[in-house]
């Protein structure tokens, strides 16, 4: 019985917790994209074509502190945030 207790209310509390995740992403605002890309974003970008199409692997951790700098400078450039993700997924 008292198995059956605990499981029940380990099940009200992820679906509680799942439903909080579900309520956060629902109310949270629109993402604006900018319409401007920073000098820091630019120069980002740069680096990160220039070590992929090169093939300069030992320049990764380089381009990805780059992106992650431009990313946190201006969250809602789209191109830096697509790049910096392919990047993660190399």
């Amino acid at each position: 019985m008292r198995l059956h207790m605990v499981s029940c209310i380990g099940a009200v509390i992820l679906v509680l917790s799942a439903g909080c995740a579900r309520l956060a992403v629902w109310s949270a605002p629109d993402k604006v994209a900018s319409q401007e890309r920073t000098a820091l974003a630019q120069r980002a970008d740069g680096l990160f074509w220039q070590t992929l199409n090169g093939g300069e692997y030992e320049n990764i951790p380089a381009a990805l502190t780059a992106l992650t700098a431009a990313y946190l400078e201006d969250p809602n450039d789209a191109v830096t945030a697509a790049a910096s993700k392919i990047s993660r997924s190399i």
